[in-house]
């Protein structure tokens, strides 16, 4: 939730929006961010995961496969 309100407030377009937050039942309800990523060839797994500008700004970067997703309304991957 924090790491979420925290990419938020610095603008990063590629990681879902918190919708709703209940802590009492540790529970969080997000935008959907795409759909999964079985296969992706390694030149565009690097170019999805690596820290492009956008990412740096945000502070954010994975190495796992079952962190990235593909937004098809923008052609975009994303991180969640």
């Amino acid at each position: 939730m924090r790491v979420l309100r925290h990419l938020e407030q610095r603008g990063c377009t590629f990681v879902p929006r918190l919708l709703e937050v209940d802590p009492v039942q540790l529970k969080i309800v997000t935008t959907n961010c795409g759909t999964r990523v079985d296969q992706l060839n390694e030149q565009r797994q690097e170019g999805a995961v690596r820290t492009s500008s956008s990412n740096m700004e945000c502070g954010t970067r994975t190495g796992k496969m079952r962190n990235i997703t593909y937004r098809a309304s923008d052609g975009r991957f994303c991180v969640i």
